[in-house]
């Protein structure tokens, strides 16, 4: 029988229940379209801390090469008027996401807005090296992983609409139908929004970088541990601790507000000030690391919403 042609209360009961199942059923899915999800190998693990940073965002890994650049002395952050600008030329072991920032300060971009755009290039390089590793969906995979689950849930909805559509034609009542629309659309959409970059691969690279690099969490926020630190243990304490890792970079007690700027409520940095601000990272064969990894019912009611089977 053709669920169009139930009377109301028959067609509530079962929209409910059903809307629940395609919500659950939604969000199931797109968690199995979320792929890979096997455990990095070690030698999928071994990244240099820019790869590794871009597994939280871009702005993380731009935000770890100025620090690094900071803390070697290749760009230094004026106090006064709190810009970045070139002190000295790159050494040859630069790599190069830090080439591509140093040579934008050159050039008088100073905003980290700026620094982005002016890297996006290598930051698709390295955003495709991520991908070939599991440890970012593809944009064919995130375009799966976005939509189709939405649209399974469209289609739901869209049997309620076209029975209300019915009972506003035969003149029923169609208000708890269309309660039960918008509360089982907005549950779901709700359910169904946003989501990690990340692949479960890149999670567990994330976990077990963080677990590995332990230890670098307590250098990083020792006083006086810039002297002793390389500068690849510096943007790897950034990219995995945040904001903390600037405790590195002694005396510039400003670049914290420079890279994390207040927001225009009020609130504190975007970053924050601990390692959940930021992304996994890994070492680079300089650094004093051995490997390292990145881090992805409804109501019823008794005045029915559409006529019955024979009207």
């Amino acid at each position: 029988m053709n669920p169009l042609d139930w009377n109301g209360q028959q067609f509530l009961a079962m929209y409910g229940p059903f809307l629940l199942f395609v919500c659950v059923g939604a969000v199931i899915w797109k968690r199995l379209l979320n792929r890979p999800s096997d455990v990095p190998t070690p030698a999928e693990l071994d990244l240099n801390p820019y790869l590794a940073a871009t597994l939280e965002s871009e702005d993380t890994a731009v935000r770890a090469a100025v620090v690094a650049l900071v803390h070697d002395g290749a760009l230094k952050f004026g106090e006064e008027d709190e810009e970045l600008s070139v002190a000295k030329a790159l050494p040859t072991r630069a790599l190069e996401l830090e080439r591509v920032v140093h040579a934008a300060v050159a050039q008088g971009k100073t905003s980290l807005g700026e620094l982005r755009e002016a890297a996006q290039t290598e930051l698709s390089r390295i955003v495709q090296s991520l991908r070939a590793r599991g440890f970012m969906r593809t944009p064919e995979q995130d375009s799966r992983y976005r939509h189709h689950p939405r649209l399974f849930l469209l289609a739901a909805l869209a049997l309620g609409v076209m029975k209300v559509m019915v009972g506003l034609s035969r003149d029923r009542p169609v208000g708890f139908l269309v309660l039960q629309i918008l509360l089982g659309g907005g549950v779901g959409f709700a359910l169904l929004s946003g989501g990690s970059r990340l692949t479960p691969r890149g999670r567990e690279a994330l976990r077990l970088l963080r677990k590995r690099h332990e230890p670098l969490r307590t250098t990083a926020a020792s006083e006086g541990s810039a002297q002793t630190m390389s500068t690849r243990d510096v943007a790897l304490a950034m990219a995995l601790f945040g904001v903390g890792g600037l405790a590195l970079v002694g005396g510039h007690s400003l670049l914290r507000d420079y890279l994390f700027p207040p927001s225009p409520a009020g609130g504190g940095g975007s970053g924050g000030d601990g390692s959940s601000s930021s992304s996994s990272s890994s070492c680079s064969s300089s650094s004093s690391c051995s490997s390292s990894s990145s881090c992805s019912g409804g109501s019823s009611g008794c005045g029915g919403c559409g006529g019955g089977g024979g009207d």
